[in-house]
């Protein structure tokens, strides 16, 4: 039982990295499910009667959630730099209507950036964003517009200091959480590339080895060659001598040019023989029998 849970978790996590585009849609569905609740919020008492700036929020809030759904579904994980570049821009189109989705955008984008890029440029992303957002703070504090307050009818500065805590709590978890999530890819993205540098050293070692043992055996045949035939050469020539004076000499020379051209032949068959590969349960035999020789 406790070696199938993991089994089960194991089978699930390389499910969710076999289908990243189901991922992808699945991240920029909860995006949606997020920014529909300020983006709602605009028409939550006007809707009936509702005036144009109502409406227009309504609008340009539904361009800034599709725009956005689309960039993260399609960016995260190819240009994650560009997605918190849109994250930061567009949203605050959305500032003149009361809401402002970009501390949101920012933390899908920070988080990209942190997995499929890099750290560093995540907590670079980070400082950008948080310090945005303390300017437009302090335009809040001196203007007392710009920034769309959390709680209505609430006091500037307790309302910044509100803004600011909630603002940092959600680049930590963006950032510390895609730090996490980024180092355990690439470690995993280091073990695989080193698995297939070890295997390509394997296979080079295996074909050296190979060449190694080829070069070994042309050396033996050579050498087997060379002092086979210096041998009939020689018993040849001298059965050609003494074939007329001494006839039983030259039938044993004959005799032994045979047996030493058998023997050659023996051991260049043992030798090349390794570079065979026969299949299991193949009999080590000749394809000429016993039954080839009337032929």
């Amino acid at each position: 039982m406790t070696d199938t849970i993991p089994r089960r978790r194991d089978r699930a996590a390389g499910w969710w990295q076999h289908h990243p585009r189901i991922v992808d849609a699945l991240i920029a569905a909860s995006w949606v499910a997020w920014a529909i609740l300020p983006i709602g919020g605009l028409s939550v008492e006007a809707l009936p009667t509702a005036p144009t700036g109502v409406l227009g929020g309504l609008i340009v809030g539904g361009v800034v959630g599709i725009v956005m759904a689309v960039a993260i579904g399609v960016l995260r994980r190819s240009r994650p730099v560009l997605l918190f570049v849109i994250a930061t821009v567009v949203p605050l189109a959305l500032l003149p209507f009361g809401v402002d989705l970009r501390p949101l955008a920012t933390v899908y984008a920070i988080f990209a950036i942190a997995v499929y890029d890099s750290v560093r440029r995540a907590w670079i992303a980070g400082a950008v964003s948080y310090a945005l957002t303390i300017v437009l703070c302090v335009l809040h504090l001196l203007t007392g517009a710009v920034l769309p307050p959390l709680v209505s009818d609430a006091a500037p500065f307790p309302t910044v200091v509100a803004y600011l805590i909630f603002d940092l709590l959600g680049l930590q978890v963006a950032l510390l959480w895609g730090q996490n999530a980024g180092n355990r890819r690439r470690y995993v993205d280091a073990l695989l590339e080193r698995a297939r540098v070890l295997e390509h050293e394997r296979d080079q070692q295996a074909q050296l080895a190979a060449l190694a043992e080829r070069s070994r055996i042309a050396r033996d045949v050579h050498d087997i060659v060379s002092h086979s035939l210096s041998v009939i050469v020689r018993l040849a020539d001298g059965a050609r001598a003494v074939l007329d004076a001494d006839p039983p000499r030259a039938r044993e020379a004959v005799a032994q040019i045979g047996g030493v051209a058998r023997s050659s032949l023996d051991e260049m068959r043992r030798t090349i023989g390794v570079l065979e590969r026969a299949p299991e349960n193949t009999p080590l035999r000749s394809s000429t029998g016993i039954d080839d020789l009337p032929r």
